[in-house]
């Protein structure tokens, strides 16, 4: 989402679309903060259907039909789907798993998820290393490829390092 927003901010286009930095401020809040209440509030109405019944399949249908079908509604609002798609995961994996469910429901549910996570990462190595055999290796991609290693290394080291330091000086 942020991407777009740069990408709409770095070649703006006269198709009625705006290109300043108000409007990328607009549309970033209209997609951060529409995608969290989308998602806050279909998050709630599962958690009041998963309240009144007692069935893991319907239960674990649900939360896939929250999952699936908020998507949708989202980008068919023009909110951003992913945060939606969170805050409604967040509500049903915390408040809905503790007041919402029985305990053989919880285990069906997260089992199905985690079934979900285990495919869904076996399809996205599956379509890299397929890409692997598209990319032509020649000195720049292989000095590129190590200079964003050592990039990514080195942020992930100042993002963690520096909070550990901060709150060891307290």
């Amino acid at each position: 989402m942020v991407f777009l927003v740069l990408v709409g901010l770095a070649f703006p286009s006269d198709h009625g679309h705006g290109s300043g930095i108000s409007d990328a401020a607009i549309l970033f809040v209209q997609e951060a903060v529409g995608g969290t209440v989308i998602g806050l509030f279909l998050g709630w109405l599962v958690f009041r259907v998963m309240r009144k019944i007692d069935d893991y399949p319907l239960e674990v249908l649900l939360t896939l039909a929250l999952a699936f079908g908020g998507y949708q509604l989202s980008v068919w609002l023009h909110v951003s789907a992913q945060i939606m798609a969170v805050c409604a995961g967040l509500l049903i994996g915390d408040i809905g798993a503790k007041h919402g469910m029985s305990a053989e429901t919880r285990d069906y549910v997260d089992a199905f998820w985690k079934l979900i996570d285990e495919i869904l990462n076996a399809v996205l190595f599956l379509m890299i290393g397929f890409e692997v055999f598209g990319v032509t290796f020649d000195f720049d991609v292989l000095i590129t490829g190590v200079l964003s290693i050592g990039l990514a290394l080195l942020a992930r080291f100042a993002a963690i390092s520096i909070p550990v330091f901060l709150l060891q000086r307290r």
